[in-house]
C-alpha cells in the first residue's frame, strides 16, 4: 500500500536545490529544465485524471 501511495504522490526531492543555494554552488539550467517539465507533466496527468473522474457528473 505505501509502494502505491509513493507511486501516485509526485517525488519532491526532485525540487529541492536547498544545497546547491546554501553553498552558493550554480543549479544547472538543464536540471531546472527537467524540474519544469517534471512539475508540467504531473499537472497534465493531475488535470487529465480529473477530467476523466468529473467527465459526467452535473456540478452546476
Amino acid at each position: 500500500m505505501a509502494r502505491l501511495i509513493a507511486t501516485v504522490l509526485p517525488s519532491l526531492e526532485v525540487f529541492n536545490i536547498s544545497a546547491a543555494v546554501a553553498t552558493g554552488a550554480m543549479v544547472p539550467p538543464a536540471y531546472l529544465g527537467l524540474a519544469a517539465v517534471y512539475c508540467a507533466a504531473y499537472c497534465a496527468a493531475a488535470i487529465l485524471l480529473a477530467f476523466i473522474l468529473f467527465e459526467d457528473r452535473d456540478l452546476a
